[in-house]
């Protein structure tokens, strides 16, 4: 089972908390460890990032983003 991870709390996109989580190298480091550390526990058999309505100006973030998740995440299998 993969639990997926979006910018969507059940009314809104939340576009521009999304884009200051990626603006962060911090804060990317701290979302990859926990979806790490919750795949691990949760034995989930992958992962899936539905961020929607990424900015043209936090692509670069995104794509830093998911540049750190994907080798963490084959880390540990």
């Amino acid at each position: 089972m993969m639990g997926p991870r979006h910018n969507y709390d059940g009314l809104e996109w939340r576009i521009k908390e999304m884009a200051q989580l990626l603006a962060s190298p911090a804060a990317r480091r701290n979302l990859i460890r926990d979806i790490v550390e919750y795949a691990v526990e949760s034995h989930e058999a992958g992962n899936r990032c539905d961020f929607e309505e990424v900015p043209d100006a936090s692509q670069a973030h995104f794509r830093a983003f998911i540049g750190g998740l994907a080798p963490a995440l084959h880390s540990v299998g």
